[in-house]
């Protein structure tokens, strides 16, 4: 266990504190090793014993002057969801809330979690990225999730947790095998160790080769996508639609993650590839992935987050002070580059104000004329549902201009020439 802080370079870790076995060992390996720890306990309430292990925790903080969060979390639905799933979500969401800034998560897994976890994707019927199996340091969220010991086995902490007589407690809801991976620990494994005692090892060879793959994979997939891709969010339907089918199912599947982290289903791809991808009617569906959505428009398929906007209008009372737009649209600012003079306004003025996904004909600001803004979403070939998050410009009931989020738009407003910036 000596190389495990190889290399090591973070200097605020959060570890994730049971009280069992092996969280305390990684508390005595940061100690040893002169590591800055914080460390956070979730107590489940599941049966009486929680409260001992709780109380365990406590006291050895305490004792070894770290500072300890204890975080309460209540699991219902066990049967719908299945407890082993449902708990990990709810204490990494209670952990996420806990982290400091630059601060990362401390895990105790290790080599015999990882044998289990490549056993439980087999059953799931993973691919390449399931049996990949348990990384050492992973993104999570804002943060990172550190593994130290996922290359040690159990034997190898038993033994430094006896030679250094370092006190933990036995969780007996491990001896249960209703859950996975107790089941796994309890009767599979010793039955395939009898039979084949080098299973375990040509499982880990197995992840090691399925992880190279994975890499290769990301890639030529990297390279393939940058052809067809037009914007991050945007994909040019022309350049996919003939693909080979294993090439199309791996792109849809790296485009999609990399815009939403979700990992898509078989059924998913199905459905983009029917309604969105071949589908020849004029009228497309969209297909709803959690908070986002696919779509189409002429030639390209777009993925965007669901449309929440019900604002109407917004004034811009004091436009020396930028306007947050709702929705985490961003904000609108004068340019102070550009405007060299200060735009002056009563506070009680309510002529600026921005719209959107305005339809209809208005009269144009220092114009005679009318303008339809159909026509200009048209001539920029702007979605239907990308509108509702474009702001326009009105003064009164007058049509300025429509922000362009790339540019540094130009107005004339009381014969004075400004600048606005729309910013993210």
């Amino acid at each position: 266990m000596k190389n495990i802080f190889k290399n090591y370079k973070y200097k605020k870790n959060l570890i994730a504190y049971s009280g069992g076995l092996d969280s305390t060992i990684l508390i005595y390996l940061f100690i040893k090793n002169k590591k800055k720890i914080r460390a956070i306990h979730i107590d489940h309430h599941q049966n009486e014993t929680s409260y001992i292990f709780t109380q365990h925790c406590k006291k050895t903080c305490k004792k070894k002057n770290i500072n300890l969060i204890i975080k309460n979390i209540y699991i219902k639905n066990i049967q719908k969801y299945g407890f082993e799933s449902i708990a990990r979500k709810l204490r990494y969401k209670k952990i996420i809330k806990c982290l400091k800034k630059k601060e990362i998560i401390i895990t105790g897994h290790h080599e015999n979690d990882n044998i289990e976890t490549i056993i439980l994707s087999i059953k799931r019927g993973s691919g390449p990225l399931g049996l990949s199996g348990i990384k050492k340091i992973k993104k999570f969220k804002k943060s990172k999730i550190f593994r130290p010991l996922i290359k040690i086995k159990k034997k190898y902490i038993y033994k430094l947790a006896k030679k250094k007589n370092i006190n933990y407690i036995n969780d007996k809801s491990n001896e249960n095998i209703k859950y996975d991976r107790n089941f796994i620990r309890k009767k599979i494994l010793p039955i395939i160790k009898k039979r084949w005692p080098y299973f375990k090892k040509n499982i880990l060879k197995t992840s090691k080769l399925c992880n190279e793959q994975n890499i290769l994979l990301k890639y030529f997939i990297k390279k393939e996508i940058k052809n067809i891709i037009i914007d991050y969010n945007k994909i040019n339907i022309f350049k996919i639609k003939y693909m080979n089918k294993i090439i199309l199912k791996n792109i849809l599947i790296y485009w999609i993650k990399k815009n939403t982290k979700i990992i898509i289903s078989k059924k998913i791809i199905k459905n983009i590839k029917k309604n969105i991808i071949f589908n020849k009617k004029k009228i497309y569906k969209k297909i709803n992935i959690k908070n986002f959505e696919i779509r189409k428009h002429k030639k390209i398929i777009y993925i965007t987050k669901k449309n929440k906007n019900k604002i109407k209008k917004i004034y811009w009372n004091k436009t020396k002070i930028p306007l947050i737009l709702p929705y985490n649209l961003g904000f609108l600012i004068l340019d102070k580059k550009k405007n060299k003079k200060k735009i002056k306004k009563k506070k009680k003025n309510k002529k600026i104000n921005i719209r959107f996904y305005k339809k209809g004909k208005f009269n144009q600001y220092n114009s005679k004329k009318k303008i339809n803004i159909k026509k200009i979403w048209k001539k920029f070939n702007i979605p239907t549902w990308e509108r509702k998050n474009i702001p326009i410009i009105f003064n009164k009931n007058k049509f300025i201009k429509i922000i362009n989020k790339f540019n540094i738009n130009k107005f004339n407003i009381n014969k004075k020439i400004f600048y606005i910036s729309w910013k993210k």
